[in-house]
């Protein structure tokens, strides 16, 4: 746990005590158990029941969550020779490295289809959303099953492939070729018509605003210039990369977007001057200095009208083709 990043004082999602704490308050002979059970479960290949027993069963450890007790069984799974399929971590970035390769292999149709993804989340950036109980735990063993084949046919160890995939910190390397980028790229290319988990299942709800890419005869107005010098493109991380992208993709002159729809696209919420000060945070000037206008003038459209309301934190705003 220390080596995935946890500390001893970093405070629990629900203020109370900090989950390391928690385990080191485990009586010790549960732990020892647990391990032993965990070994004997992946000499023997029963992910089904290592899983269950593990995510809330008998050996549920206090604190300790999916991509922490897949690391006790990834290193586990290193200690025993004999075994055909190695136990592997899981945590997010390999969640989306699973997800963004079944997407390539054209096995990630819809994200709504269990067992497999169910959504981009909103409130967590680069975390694609896993479904949850038997689909949780089929999951899981899907992953296990494709990684090792993958590794096989690449001729490689399941950890070397698992290690690779995992990338770099994106705080230290932020360039395009870190997986942890190019995998999340797949995603949101490929996100033309998912369900987004912040979304109603009514029917007005359920279509995305995300439209399949622009057939080939369309073609755009020329990129905005400020003098002689061309504003940049947004880098993909950023915060308002997925809203540029989903203008490079819409091929209708004029699209209607709601705030909840904005949001989705972003997978995170708008600051608060976008409904404070919207007339600044909506206007077509200062793309130099503000870059969230870059993800619409950058791709040929402006801001024809909006109507926000600061108290609401709702309203839409309306592009058009320069």
């Amino acid at each position: 746990m220390m080596w995935g990043g946890m500390n001893a004082s970093r405070p629990s999602k629900d203020g109370g005590v900090p989950y390391f704490e928690r385990l080191l308050n485990h009586p010790e002979e549960k732990v020892r158990v647990a391990i032993q059970y965990a070994e004997s479960q992946i000499e023997i290949g029963n992910f089904h029941e290592l899983y269950r027993s593990f995510e809330g069963g008998d050996h549920k450890l206090p604190g300790v969550g999916l991509s922490y007790y897949t690391k006790l069984f990834s290193f586990l799974g290193e200690t025993l020779e004999k075994v055909e399929l190695k136990p592997l971590i899981f945590d997010k970035w390999l969640a989306n490295a699973h997800c963004a390769l079944l997407i390539q292999l054209k096995q990630q149709k819809e994200f709504d289809k269990l067992p497999y993804y169910q959504s981009i989340s909103l409130q967590n950036k680069f975390t694609v959303n896993i479904p949850n109980g038997k689909e949780k735990e089929a999951l899981y063993e899907k992953y296990l099953s494709d990684m090792n084949f993958w590794a096989k046919a690449l001729n490689v160890k399941p950890t070397k492939l698992e290690e690779f995939l995992f990338g770099e910190a994106l705080d230290t390397n932020k360039r395009s070729d870190n997986p942890r980028i190019e995998l999340w790229k797949i995603i949101i290319d490929h996100c033309g018509n998912v369900k987004r988990d912040d979304e109603a299942d009514d029917e007005s709800d359920v279509d995305n605003p995300l439209p399949d890419s622009p057939p080939p005869s369309y073609k755009k107005t020329k990129m905005p210039k400020k003098g002689d010098r061309r504003i940049e493109d947004l880098n993909f991380g950023t915060t308002y990369y997925p809203l540029q992208e989903y203008f490079r993709k819409c091929n209708i002159d004029e699209v209607t977007l709601t705030i909840t729809e904005i949001q989705s696209i972003l997978g995170t919420t708008l600051p608060n001057w976008a409904f404070t000060r919207s007339r600044g945070y909506w206007g077509n000037s200062g793309e130099d200095i503000h870059v969230q206008k870059r993800a619409w003038l950058n791709m040929g459209y402006v801001v024809s009208r909006f109507s926000i309301s600061e108290k609401e934190r709702s309203g839409s705003v309306t592009f058009r083709i320069r």
